[in-house]
């Protein structure tokens, strides 16, 4: 089996190069792939780490506000 495809490499003119090159951006888009997985996640996490921030902040100001004003009396 591996001689045949050998031979069939050897016979056809650049055959090597075209492998070498489609296992290159075989590699290249795996490697792509999981890099924006990996930046993906990273945003994710720092999104809800802000949002959660800016709720939390928000909520504090609210309740501050509300229990340190007086109420107003018509």
């Amino acid at each position: 089996m591996f001689s045949f495809l050998k031979r069939k490499l050897k016979n056809q003119k650049g055959a090597i190069d075209k492998v070498i090159v489609t296992l290159l951006l075989i590699m290249m888009g795996v490697g792509a792939a999981a890099g924006l997985k990996n930046w993906a996640d990273e945003k994710i996490e720092t999104t809800k780490t802000n949002a959660g921030n800016k709720i939390d902040s928000v909520v504090n100001e609210s309740t501050t506000t509300t229990t340190t004003t007086p109420p107003q009396q018509d």
